[in-house]
């Protein structure tokens, strides 16, 4: 068999024409609207406990803006190998922006958490890069933005914008008409199109191995999330499930039975447990 139709050879014969055609359900969580969802998620024993943690977490981060990303310390890893002081506000940003998506969901007080979760959003969008400045491609001690790759985390927040989007599209909506076709476009652009682009799709490296790593699955899956939320053109998306499931299926077809990952045993979640994700995806 043909490394690249592993996954493939599994799959329902009209799986690719159904999303050509738009008879899929891309809803992949339920939207703020649905309160009786998120109400019955609440009275759930298993998940009381976790729901009040994070709705103390979201607390303390409502009156707090999103930490600063310097451009300066980007730059850092370049001139001296320092990655933390980019990584840490980075990442921040990333994870106060799902816990105040999830109170806000979870409580339905639009008042309270709203305009924190724009505050995160916009602030995201604004970055000059999604992409880490140890992946970057750099012209000596300086980042090339536009040369950056569609790396883990510019995957992954490609992958929470878009469920971002899922849950809370018509909100943004209401409040900040445009809004979704903002996070529509630049996230498409930055992340989902970007692999695909033959001018630029070289530097992708995890999307052309022949017997590809932890990478592949990671920004893969991420990557064919964030088009299931975001990419409205049926054919368009049906091409990203094409070409991405070709290198998970490499990915799938070489992956030892014991769950090896090069990168140690910490990394099964970001390897094995990344193509399970996708395949739930599917």
């Amino acid at each position: 068999m043909n490394p690249n139709d592993y996954l493939i050879s599994f799959l329902p014969q009209d799986f690719f024409q159904k999303i050509e055609a738009g008879r899929i359900n891309r809803q992949l969580f339920p939207p703020f609207s649905d309160r009786a969802a998120w109400e019955t998620l609440k009275t759930q024993p298993s998940k009381r406990t976790v729901i009040r943690e994070l709705l103390d977490e979201a607390e303390q981060l409502r009156t707090v803006p999103p930490p600063v990303l310097l451009y300066s310390s980007y730059c850092e890893y370049g001139i001296n190998g320092t990655r933390i002081n980019f990584e840490a506000p980075y990442f921040d940003r990333r994870n106060h922006l799902g816990t105040l998506v999830l109170a806000l969901c979870l409580t339905g007080d639009r008042d309270r958490w709203l305009m924190p979760v724009l505050d995160y959003l916009f602030a995201i969008l604004e970055e000059q890069s999604w992409c880490m400045p140890a992946h970057a491609r750099w012209n000596g001690a300086f980042p090339n933005p536009l040369r950056c790759q569609s790396d883990l985390f510019a995957s992954e927040t490609a992958a929470q914008l878009g469920a971002a989007v899922n849950v809370l599209g018509d909100v943004f909506e209401e409040v900040c008409p445009g809004l979704v076709e903002r996070i529509r476009t630049e996230t498409l652009e930055r992340t989902v199109r970007k692999a695909l682009d033959p001018a630029i799709s070289w530097m992708q490296f995890w999307f052309h191995s022949e017997v590809p790593g932890n990478w592949t699955p990671w920004c893969c899956y991420n990557l064919l999330f964030a088009a299931v939320c975001l990419e409205n053109d049926p054919q368009k998306l049906s091409d990203c499930f094409q070409a991405y499931l070709r290198p998970v299926s490499r990915f799938a077809y070489h992956y030892a039975d014991d769950g090896y990952c090069a990168e140690g045993p910490s990394y099964y979640s970001k390897a094995g447990g990344m193509l399970f994700k996708l395949t739930d995806v599917m």
